[in-house]
């Protein structure tokens, strides 16, 4: 069947367009409040007591709030965001994944999670111990029954490595030493430039991110000694066999 030009001319009225235009908006109404029945049916779920952070909402799908993110620099977001929703914590949609924002500091330590009923922490502690750490497992098996023990060896770890005045200075620390690494980076790419090299010079983000990471996430707990790169590179080298070490299988 051929397409009739005239026939498409007659319906194509200012009225039939108006038409068009308002279902077009209904449809996207309807597609909101489906959305948003959803996204109650699930809130429904979470035990008694549980409270989300506000989500910055967007009416773009998918990407969410990714063009705001990109269109300007990232701390500027985090923080006007925070001073919008009036919280230091919150969530948004980036690219289709769901991210939390943390724009104060001192809860970059804090740990937000959902509890997950199906992981049985108890046997994969031991599993650690045994198949990483090389402890015997009449031993591991001994400490265990021993709840006096474990309690106080959690009591040594709150003590001593989780105390709130001691992450507050370290965490600190730590951070000193990500912006110095991150001022670096940006200096040796400005040098290559003003040396007239064509390219700025190439990092792998992911080692490098990776490796800031690790330094947030041992600093402030263990020791800042730990920030250097020949330690990160030893976790690295180590982190690949871990599947096996827990697979009982040789590394």
């Amino acid at each position: 069947m051929l397409f009739d030009t005239n026939e498409y001319l007659r319906l194509l009225t200012p009225q039939n367009v108006v038409i068009f235009l308002v279902d077009i908006v209904i449809g996207m109404v309807m597609l909101q409040s489906a959305l948003a029945l959803w996204v109650n049916i699930q809130n429904r779920k979470l035990p008694d007591g549980v409270i989300r952070p506000p989500h910055l909402r967007s009416y773009i799908p998918y990407i969410g709030s990714a063009m705001r993110l990109v269109s300007g620099n990232t701390r500027e977001f985090i923080l006007q965001t925070a001073k919008s929703l009036n919280s230091p914590v919150f969530t948004a949609l980036i690219a289709g994944t769901k991210c939390v924002f943390i724009a104060d500091p001192d809860l970059v330590f804090v740990v937000f999670k959902d509890s997950i009923k199906g992981i049985d922490s108890l046997s994969l502690q031991k599993k650690a111990m045994i198949s990483i750490s090389g402890i015997p497992k009449d031993v591991v098996e001994e400490n265990f029954r021993n709840v006096k023990l474990a309690k106080e060896l959690m009591g040594q770890i709150h003590k001593y490595l989780i105390h709130t005045d001691h992450l507050t200075k370290s965490v600190k620390e730590v951070q000193k030493i990500i912006d110095q690494n991150l001022n670096e980076a940006i200096e040796k790419s400005a040098e290559r430039k003003l040396e007239g090299e064509s390219e700025w010079v190439s990092y792998s983000m992911f080692k490098f991110v990776r490796k800031l990471i690790f330094y947030a996430s041992v600093g402030p707990i263990i020791s800042t000694g730990l920030t250097e790169e020949s330690i990160v590179d030893d976790f690295t080298t180590f982190d690949d066999g871990l599947a096996y070490l827990f697979a009982d299988a040789p590394s």
